[in-house]
């Protein structure tokens, strides 16, 4: 299943907070099964739920921050970078 991490890190946050978060996307996640198409969004390939996804970045983010996870079936449009579009085109084959 192919997912989109999405998050806004509030109030107070600095790069170290942004740093877990990612570091937690990556491991979670494993080397190949991700990719950054926007500053904040993540493309991830997964065997985990949403639900599963969504505790997981509850643990490594503050109470005051925001994150939504979708499922994503059809390969998005849009205009975001080149490496991201690769990948989600290589695993998604229908589009929107």
């Amino acid at each position: 299943m192919i997912i989109l991490i999405s998050y806004d890190l509030n109030e107070h946050e600095n790069i170290e907070d942004y740093e877990k978060l990612i570091d937690v996307i990556r491991s979670t996640a494993g080397e190949g099964n991700y990719a950054k198409p926007l500053y904040s969004q993540w493309f991830v390939d997964t065997n985990l739920s949403i639900h599963q996804w969504n505790n997981i970045l509850k643990d490594a983010t503050d109470n005051n921050d925001s994150r939504m996870i979708i499922e994503i079936v059809r390969r998005p449009v849009g205009k975001y970078n080149k490496p991201a579009i690769t990948w989600i085109n290589e695993r998604l084959t229908e589009y929107y």
